[in-house]
């Protein structure tokens, strides 16, 4: 059974049980069963992406796409602007680091601190360890409330605004989803395609390990705003949710590969 979480910041189970709250308005209640309704098509892909990566470097008898060729010694960031829509990757932005929209500069910033992050302390060059462009998608669908990893890019939701915000606001949210690329890139075997709590918790650790790199950034602090990203009440709705992602981890039945 593959783990129910997928590569989604916010846990399926999380979103349909906040939609299930009478105290959140009706359209943001909406807003989570529609962003909840598409996570299978996404799971899917990614277990494709991975399978994919995984049988390659099996084939190959390596442990890094790097020892295979690599594509540029330091990686490409681009930007995309789906424009609300659900087309990916969406339309380029020029010049995300100078773009007029924060959301753009903030992909572009963070992105780039992780880079950083990866190849300082682990002599890691992009999450493929290959040079591999990486891709932000920012604008995805009308008050999409989650961010993910595709298995090939970022994507990022603007949120509901009363539940969630605009997930670019959130360093660790950033850092966690490409995180999740670094594993689909390492030659891990079963362990890499599926969702547990001890790699989610990894994840964790290294999304929260990014943060000296991003306060030493310039261009960073330049473009970060220090307003909050979300409400009090949607601090509340997040602290809410992470008991119900705990609650839901211990009550998760145990992976098991398949035969």
């Amino acid at each position: 059974m593959w783990g129910c979480h997928g590569r989604f910041i916010v846990p399926t189970a999380v979103l349909r049980r906040l939609a299930d709250d009478d105290s959140i308005p009706t359209e943001s209640r909406q807003a989570l069963l529609d962003s909840a309704a598409v996570e299978s098509a996404w799971r899917e892909l990614r277990r494709a992406h991975s399978e994919a990566t995984q049988s390659a470097l099996l084939a190959r008898g390596i442990a890094s796409l790097r020892l295979a060729g690599v594509l540029a010694p330091v990686p490409a960031v681009t930007v995309y602007d789906c424009k609300n829509t659900q087309s990916l990757p969406g339309s380029p932005v020029a010049n995300p680091d100078g773009s007029s929209d924060m959301t753009a500069k903030r992909a572009f910033d963070t992105t780039h601190a992780v880079i950083d992050f990866y190849r300082e302390c682990f002599g890691r060059n992009s999450v493929d360890d290959a040079g591999m462009t990486l891709i932000s998608s920012i604008h995805y669908g009308v008050r999409y409330d989650n961010a993910f990893w595709n298995g090939s890019q970022m994507t990022y939701g603007d949120g509901d605004g009363r539940v969630f915000t605009d997930f670019t606001k959130s360093d660790d949210v950033i850092g966690h989803e490409l995180t999740h690329g670094v594993t689909q890139f390492k030659r891990t075997g079963w362990s890499a395609l599926v969702s547990s709590a001890p790699s989610r918790c990894k994840r964790d650790t290294r999304a929260c390990a990014i943060w000296p790199h991003l306060v030493r950034s310039t261009a960073y602090r330049r473009n970060r705003r220090t307003t909050a990203t979300t409400s009090p009440k949607a601090i509340r709705m997040k602290t809410a949710a992470s008991r119900i992602t705990r609650s839901t981890s211990r009550r998760r039945p145990s992976v098991d590969k398949p035969g």
